[in-house]
């Protein structure tokens, strides 16, 4: 029997976390009243612009929502030496609302909190990042190429994946509102310095 070694594995972090919903459900709800919606991913349905992490900064609602995304990430022992910026949004995705297959390749870590989460509202799928493992049938079956997974929604739950996963949301089936907060992260790692430093990555 040859030995076999795993290569390549691509992680998804997602745990339940207890913050105040309703408050920050009554914030996204007010973004919506007051800004126009963006149309990146999104086919449908209310997305904020993408500056949210700073403008969230305006009083409490989201700070422990942003602690804990932060905390989690250097948690996960990454050389991460701090964060040079992030991007954080809203989305409100109704009946029939989805959005499309894509990934957030200038960012290092994405991911979504689902504030409110109602049944059949849509699941977060994400995609085998291998493209050549798809070119044949034997690959396909074989080794899982082109393999999905789908994440069901649930109020509290918090998901982190690298952000060159691809990702998409199915369309929804509720007569009721998915709220969700989606970011991105980029990281400032510590470069190898042999001449003068012990760091190493």
């Amino acid at each position: 029997m040859m030995n076999q070694l795993n290569l390549f594995i691509t992680p998804v972090w997602w745990e339940f976390i207890e913050l105040d919903n309703e408050k920050m459900y009554k914030k996204i709800k007010e973004f919506e009243t007051k800004t126009e919606t963006t149309y990146k991913s999104n086919l449908g349905g209310f997305q904020s612009a993408t500056d949210r992490w700073d403008m969230m900064n305006e009083d409490d609602t989201f700070q422990p929502l942003r602690d804990r995304i932060l905390y989690n990430i250097k948690e996960m022992n990454f050389k991460a030496k701090s964060f040079e910026y992030a991007r954080m949004w809203c989305n409100i995705n109704r009946k029939g609302d989805w959005n499309m297959l894509h990934a957030h390749g200038h960012y290092d870590f994405s991911g979504v909190y689902y504030v409110k989460a109602p049944e059949d509202s849509g699941n977060f799928i994400v995609r085998d990042p291998r493209p050549a493992a798809i070119t044949s049938e034997y690959m396909t079956e074989s080794f899982n190429g082109g393999e999905v997974v789908r994440i069901a929604p649930e109020v509290g739950k918090l998901v982190i994946f690298p952000s060159y996963l691809d990702h998409m949301v199915e369309p929804s089936k509720s007569d009721d509102e998915r709220v969700s907060i989606s970011f991105n992260i980029k990281a400032i790692v510590w470069w190898k310095q042999v001449s003068e430093n012990n760091y190493s990555y």
